[in-house]
């Protein structure tokens, strides 16, 4: 045989070999596709359009000095509501390998957290193709990782915003334990312990957990493998039990306040603001039309409800019922929570809003004469999500960069002992902490320079408007 033909037997036996595999493992492909597409839209140039303001710089700023302090630490960041409840310091020490990588550099942080958003649509895909097929596995990935409001969040360094990824972990592994793999029950149980320590909305987990344990006990058996599940739970609590018995259980004094803290609205009228809060959520989750919203919601529910006709068997239901106690534990949550209600106390709906939708437009797809009906909404939601990642992320404010050009400013002006003054906040830490890490300028009481700025006006475009550039401080 002469070369030539040699070469071309060789090219198809290649072609073959190839597509061969790609049809044997075509999900994958689209999949990792769909992953690379979420990774995108989290990483493009987050080194200027990356949010970055007071809670931002505090978190780094207190991660990075847990380094080169060489001090822990038990106590996590405050909540809002000023009756002594605060988030898990568990967050500052998943923030501690990026910070340590980089030395405090916010952008590898905020890379971390991207990257971990990234793989939420990895994990939320896995887990829904291994419980409900692979079209419906794409779908949800699809769903999540163009969610304009997902991938916001996942651009962010910020507590709740790492609880996506750890929904859909805890969803992988539960699947995994539903096809009867015992040792998932501990991956199981730490992502719930995360998601409980990155949010105080996420305290909501632990009655679910109690919950589930009979009906996983019936999969599950091995008494190995369900201490090292508890072990694991309790691992990110570590930091916030040692404080809590040092000072007196802070956190249940707070949160029996806020219990004894008399409402004047009626059940209904509780019920309702729940319910509104809901549909709140899933608008902002996938950007939909409002008029179909209700069809979404309710079809998702039924079909949710509809899967425990098999509640003979544990391992078929078991996803059901985390999604569903899920919701209705949020509804309750929400429903007599006494403050605003905010996106990033229930970022857990995210991705359980992501199956909700998928098992209607799986359905759709299943039927020839309505598959271009979840082909356009599909189509609706990339066109919708995408848009808002142009106008609102791509061409809004460019805080990070803006930053940036207020510490190049001072240091091409060989100043290095300052006080910063920003909309008349005097040195506030978003600033300084860019300064002084990334430029090596000081700030502080003994800073004999002021220099003054108005961001107002200003992100993304020039700082021309900076009033005055430097001045003595007196």
């Amino acid at each position: 045989m002469a070369k030539k033909d040699q070469y071309i037997l060789q090219l198809k036996r290649a072609f073959l070999f190839c597509t061969k595999f790609i049809k044997a493992n075509w999900q994958w492909f689209i999949l990792l596709s769909i992953v690379g597409v979420g990774a995108f839209l989290r990483f493009y140039l987050l080194s200027s359009l990356m949010h970055f303001d007071i809670d931002e710089a505090s978190h780094v700023k207190t991660t990075y000095e847990m380094i080169i302090n060489h001090q822990l630490i038990a106590k996590g960041p405050p909540t809002s509501n000023g009756v002594g409840l605060y988030h898990g310091a568990y967050y500052y020490y998943l923030l501690l390998i990026p910070a340590l990588i980089s030395k405090g550099n916010p952008i590898i942080v905020g890379g971390f957290c991207a990257l971990l958003s990234t793989l939420a649509v990895y994990f939320l895909g896995r887990a829904v193709e291994i419980r409900y097929g692979k079209v419906s596995g794409i779908i949800a990935a699809l769903l999540l990782a163009v969610s304009y409001e997902t991938v916001l969040y996942g651009r962010w360094i910020w507590n709740p915003n790492l609880v996506p990824f750890f929904m859909a972990l805890s969803l992988f592994a539960l699947a995994k334990v539903g096809q009867k793999k015992e040792k998932y029950l501990i991956l199981f149980s730490f992502a719930l312990g995360s998601i409980t320590q990155l949010h105080v909305g996420g305290f909501i987990f632990i009655p679910i957990y109690f919950l589930l344990i009979p009906l996983i006990y019936r999969v599950t058996k091995n008494k190995n493998i369900w201490i090292l599940s508890v072990v694991a739970a309790l691992i990110p609590w570590i930091p916030t039990l040692y404080y809590e018995f040092a000072h007196n259980f802070e956190m249940v004094r707070g949160i029996l306040e806020m219990l004894g803290n008399k409402s004047e609205l009626s059940f209904w009228q509780h019920i309702t603001s729940g319910l509104n809060y809901m549909a709140f959520m899933f608008d902002n989750t996938l950007k939909l039309p409002e008029v179909t919203r209700e069809v979404f919601i309710c079809s998702g529910l039924i079909a949710l409800i509809a899967q425990f006709k098999d509640w003979k068997k544990p391992e078929s239901i078991l996803m059901p019922a985390y999604l569903l106690l899920s919701l209705l534990f949020s509804l309750l949550i929400f429903s007599y929570y006494p403050g605003i209600l905010y996106i990033h106390l229930s970022e857990h709906l995210f991705v359980v809003y992501a199956i909700l939708a998928t098992f209607l437009l799986q359905i759709l797809f299943q039927h020839k004469e309505t598959i271009i009906v979840s082909l356009l909404v599909i189509v609706f939601v990339l066109q919708e999500n995408l848009l808002l990642f142009k106008t609102d992320i791509v061409d809004g404010d460019r805080q990070y960069e803006t930053e940036k050009k207020i510490c190049q400013v001072i240091k091409d002006q060989s100043q290095n002992n300052i006080e910063i003054v920003v909309n008349g906040k005097t040195d506030p830490v978003y600033i300084t902490y860019v300064c002084q890490n990334r430029f090596g300028i000081n700030s502080g009481k003994e800073a004999k320079i002021t220099f003054n700025s108005d961001l107002r006006d200003s992100f993304g475009y020039s700082i021309e408007k900076y009033l005055p550039p430097l001045s003595e401080h007196k």
